[in-house]
């Protein structure tokens, strides 16, 4: 299901594109205090959810999300 939706489905491939760069490939650490901190631990969760979504249609493995953390 979810490669039918983001890979066969041209409008889910442009969301798909759309989410990976605002929550996926950008760093995940902000330095600073506090509320630096509930940032990095908010886009950690954002890469994760696209991580899923990206493993479940093939397109990288649990061990490429590893390496790129």
């Amino acid at each position: 299901m979810y490669h039918r939706v983001f890979v066969g489905h041209g409008e889910g491939r442009i969301v798909l594109e759309d989410m990976v760069a605002r929550f996926h490939d950008r760093p995940i650490h902000v330095a600073g205090g506090l509320e630096a901190q509930r940032e990095t631990e908010k886009r950690a969760a954002q890469k994760e959810v696209i991580g899923f979504v990206l493993r479940r249609i093939g397109q990288i493995s649990d061990k490429e999300e590893n390496e790129n953390e």
